[in-house]
């Protein structure tokens, strides 16, 4: 079968180690890049150049300030109504893109509508699989439907872990499988949920956050290399310019320290004063808020939603990300403690211990809510996720549904069938492994990690041979 990826930054070395596995069992894999550096990577270790699609091939064709063609606007029409993302949603998205300037982003997405169509029609690509996240990601899986192309997602399924699923769509809330739930899946669920529920650890996923956290040498040779590459990569739309790149990064190293050290972050004692509603923030821009919560990506706001509807027994703890101190202003935090009711929770207070303590417990999409689900406390997500199948208040939305009618109606669930039931479904869909990194998470390398997501991918290529996946409607 033919089968395309998206490589993206050191996600690439994960993939074509992972792709060279399954090209000998007899697959062809092909690939669609956005900027020019890891075209070359991969074509440097070994790929040919007619597999990979190098859209800065095509830059000067969206960068000489030129408006939309007749034809172009037809072209992103149509994208439009074969899928499910509005062309200037997409660029909302990307935050990158955005600051390009309206003109040269609809420029950029048309040359990238024209070019991916033509590379998977003459390819004969019947699988996409890449990440939803910046704008060429997106668009490329708005093509895919218009063309009848599957486009999946690999990705954690938090819980249990390390496994991941397929999910179609750039939600990630439609997970695709076959096979039904077997007694065996049922058996594997209450072991993992007793274990989880008496002794909880971080997920192996989160290691990212570890990593990023913890100083190494070894990046700044990164950085620098990546700089170089930016200078020969001028047609990049995933990248800052290198100039813009070094501002920005210094400056996240002040605004850490400074946020560090004069943030007004608060470490609560625990069982509280008073009851309290949960909500953990995302790191931003980030695809789980971008993207996965569109349009509740203005986390001030949602915030100050809930606060309207907040009863004034409670508060609402608000506990920062913990890699997100180096992305935030003090202004933002300062507007946030304007807010009635609202308590800024330091971000390396337990989030377990908080679940655990509070009234309620209300996410974006964020795992936070998935684990009060699994705990059996009342929690709360707002846009549309896989999981939300087990909390307590799937969907709410904070401009609309009232925090107090939900604390009237919260329940413990500590012993629901459902729960289990969940948990083996979700089992049944999904493989041992972890879709992983080679910078951010180096295990992923590892020769057996690289063996069991092979397994995955092929057990999955079987099944869609033999059944290819419909698209989904939404």
């Amino acid at each position: 079968m033919r089968v395309a990826f998206i490589p993206s930054a050191y996600r690439t070395v994960f993939f074509h180690a992972l792709g060279q596995l399954l090209e000998h069992r007899g697959h062809e894999i092909f690939w669609l890049s956005p900027n020019r550096r890891w075209a070359k990577w991969l074509t440097r270790h070994g790929v040919a150049d007619e597999r990979v699609l190098d859209i800065t091939d095509w830059g000067p064709e969206w960068t000489d300030g030129s408006d939309l063609t007749t034809e172009e606007l037809a072209d992103l029409r149509a994208v439009e109504e074969a899928g499910v993302l509005r062309v200037r949603n997409i660029i909302l998205m990307d935050t990158l893109l955005t600051r390009r300037g309206e003109r040269r982003a609809l420029k950029y997405l048309a040359v990238c509508t024209r070019r991916l169509r033509d590379f998977l029609s003459a390819q004969r690509i019947r699988l996409v699989l890449a990440e939803q996240t910046w704008a060429f990601e997106l668009l490329t899986g708005q093509v895919c439907r218009q063309l009848g192309i599957s486009h999946l997602v690999p990705h954690t399924v938090r819980f249990p872990d390390p496994r991941f699923g397929f999910f179609d769509g750039h939600l990630e809330n439609t997970l695709i499988g076959f096979d039904g739930v077997s007694p065996a899946n049922r058996e594997e669920a209450v072991e993992c949920l007793g274990q989880f529920r008496q002794r909880y650890s971080q997920p192996d996923y989160m290691g990212i956050n570890r990593a990023v956290l913890r100083f190494d040498w070894s990046r700044i040779k990164v950085l620098t290399r990546h700089v170089l590459d930016l200078v020969s990569d001028p047609f990049d739309e995933t990248s800052r310019r290198p100039v813009g790149l070094m501002i920005d990064h210094a400056t996240r190293q002040l605004r850490g320290i400074r946020n560090s050290r004069h943030g007004r972050f608060s470490n609560p004692s625990l069982p509280p004063v008073r009851p309290f509603v949960f909500f953990p923030l995302h790191m931003q821009p980030e695809a789980s808020i971008d993207i996965k919560g569109d349009p509740y990506s203005n986390q001030l706001e949602s915030v100050r939603a809930m606060a309207r509807t907040l009863p004034v027994t409670h508060d609402l703890y608000v506990k920062e990300h913990t890699i997100a101190l180096t992305a935030r202003s003090q202004r933002f935090y300062r507007e946030l403690l304007q807010i009635p009711g609202v308590r800024l929770i330091d971000p390396r207070a337990s989030s377990f211990k908080l679940i655990t303590a509070s009234s309620l417990v209300v996410t974006v999409t964020g795992t936070a809510a998935y684990e009060a689900a699994l705990l059996g406390r009342p929690a709360a997500t707002i846009a549309p996720i896989f999981f939300e199948k087990v909390v307590q208040f799937p969907r709410f939305d904070p401009f609309r549904d009232s925090i107090a009618h939900l604390l009237a109606e919260a329940q413990s669930t500590a012993d629901s069938e459902t729960t289990i039931e969940f948990v083996a479904w979700l089992i049944a869909r999904s493989f041992p492994g972890t879709v992983g990194d080679a910078l951010w998470l180096p295990n992923s390398m590892s020769r057996e990690n690289l063996s069991q997501v092979a397994d995955g991918f092929l057990a999955v290529f079987e099944k869609y041979q033999s059944e290819p996946w419909p698209i989904i409607p939404r």
